[in-house]
């Protein structure tokens, strides 16, 4: 029972470290500081940082797994999704660092798995929030747009802002929509 637990504390601890201040803050000697066990005990474990880090790949993609059934559960984009998401600022910002370090291709790969789980749920939820329902590519570009922009300011930006800036974009559309309406009339 004490390895599981120290296995979860190595893992728990990278996770975060990873998610603060990305893959290059990974380093056994700062991790056995952070956890409070010995270096051989991290290399009895996961045998080198690498296999460390497809563990804690592997454990980012189990998170949105579990988020994605939590998604399910959401029946709209604003407050219970944004309300979710916001309640979970570790998976948020890892997925941010994988973003940000997407020229490595097993965080691109690791990224489009975790999405995988919860993109048509979130993208159903931003479609029924959006209403522009008769422009399906369009809707799912700004859907990623949108979602790309949040994910790389989480926790920069307030949450009246965010909220602002998606009502604004809402507007927008609406607005885009019956533009394209009435020129069609006036044709």
């Amino acid at each position: 029972m004490e390895a599981v637990n120290n296995r979860k504390k190595w893992i728990d601890a990278g996770y975060e470290l990873f998610s603060a201040s990305g893959p290059q803050a990974l380093n056994v000697e700062r991790l056995s500081l952070l956890v409070g066990l010995n270096r051989s005990s991290f290399y009895h474990y996961f045998g080198d940082i690498d296999m460390y880090e497809r563990e804690l790949l592997n454990e980012h993609i189990d998170r949105f797994e579990l988020l994605s059934t939590e998604l399910k559960q959401c029946q709209s984009f604003d407050p219970e999704m944004l309300h979710l998401v916001k309640g979970k600022p570790l998976e948020i910002k890892f997925h941010r660092q994988l973003l940000v370090n997407e020229s490595t291709p097993r965080y691109i790969d690791c990224f489009k798995n975790a999405k995988s789980h919860t993109e048509q749920t979130a993208f159903h939820l931003w479609s029924k929030f959006s209403e522009l329902g008769s422009h399906p590519d369009a809707e799912f570009n700004l859907f990623e747009t949108v979602r790309d922009y949040s994910l790389l300011h989480f926790e920069q930006a307030e949450d009246e802002k965010i909220t602002s800036m998606l009502h604004d974009v809402k507007l927008l559309m609406f607005l885009r929509s019956h533009f394209d309406h009435d020129k069609l009339n006036m044709g």
